[in-house]
């Protein structure tokens, strides 16, 4: 049996924020936090029930977009094509490469070769 909530377990008992659970009790409309020791506090689960089953009834439906879940990007949105990953090298447009042989080959991965 619990007696104590935490912070996100009264937002998620009530399911507000933790932000509009803080504000709710600095506007002292809901009940204070106990300290538990030394920097815990909680709140009594009993006068959040209390607080709760206090409030007016909704006249209102809740909206129709309630629990949607965001739309799922694929893989394949999120990934840029590779091109445009690759950054040119310090020389302004190309990179250089370590060869097998140890001399070093000028990558262009920028524009066609004009004449350079």
């Amino acid at each position: 049996m619990k007696i104590c909530f935490s912070l996100k377990e009264v937002a998620e008992a009530l399911s507000l924020s933790s932000a509009t659970v803080q504000k709710l009790v600095r506007e002292k409309t809901f009940p204070e936090p106990r300290l538990l020791s030394g920097r815990r506090v909680g709140w009594l689960v009993r006068e959040v029930r209390q607080w709760a089953e206090t409030r007016p009834v909704a006249d209102l439906l809740p909206p129709e977009n309630t629990g949607a879940r965001r739309r799922q990007v694929s893989r394949a949105d999120r990934v840029a094509p590779v091109q445009d990953r690759i950054s040119p090298g310090r020389s302004g447009g190309s990179c250089t490469m370590a060869a097998a042989d140890d001399s070093a080959r000028v990558l262009d991965t920028a524009e066609p070769n004009d004449g350079r």
